[in-house]
């Protein structure tokens, strides 16, 4: 290659550099970083998560609108007992409890409290990671139980009833 070949290819590389460092100053904006699985990072969302309002009842009490049918286990120890309005705009009424009783032992009691009071059940999960779970409708009502063993190997029963706006 002569040089005139040469200086032609210096002046070509020469002004790929400048493009380069030029195109990002001038409100071109570089691509997204790739993870290592080639997927474009996303910056956290800044919308900040809405606060939904909860009002704490007594234990020995239930909850506004909390359907009175849904028996808690005799002697059983209260954990949870709110009313709240989630992000929806539903008003939920939610009790909790540590039962004395075994896992398929309440969510077999459950299945009958809930047909024998007039509940559609929609559907029920068994053994999975959640724990068992029983979904069940009523008018406006949405029915959820989860049955679930926590850290301490108590059986817990969460009992959460929503009413659609």
């Amino acid at each position: 290659m002569n040089n005139k070949g040469l200086y032609i290819l210096f002046g070509i590389l020469v002004l790929a550099v400048v493009v380069w460092a030029v195109i990002p100053k001038n409100g071109v904006k570089p691509a997204a970083q790739k993870q290592q699985t080639g997927q474009a990072q996303q910056k956290p969302a800044e919308e900040k998560p809405k606060v939904v309002p909860v009002t704490t009842i007594p234990k020995d009490k239930l909850p506004e609108s909390f359907p009175s049918e849904i028996t808690l286990e005799a002697g059983a120890e209260g954990t949870l007992n709110y009313n709240a309005t989630n992000t929806a705009g539903n008003f939920q009424a939610s009790r909790e409890f540590i039962s004395k009783k075994t896992a398929a032992e309440n969510y077999a009691f459950y299945q009958k409290a809930l047909k024998d009071n007039g509940w559609t059940i929609t559907s029920t999960q068994e053994n999975v990671s959640a724990g068992d779970l029983i979904f069940a409708t009523k008018g406006a009502n949405t029915l959820n139980i989860r049955i679930y063993s926590d850290a301490d190997k108590k059986v817990r029963v969460s009992i959460n009833n929503e009413i659609k706006k």
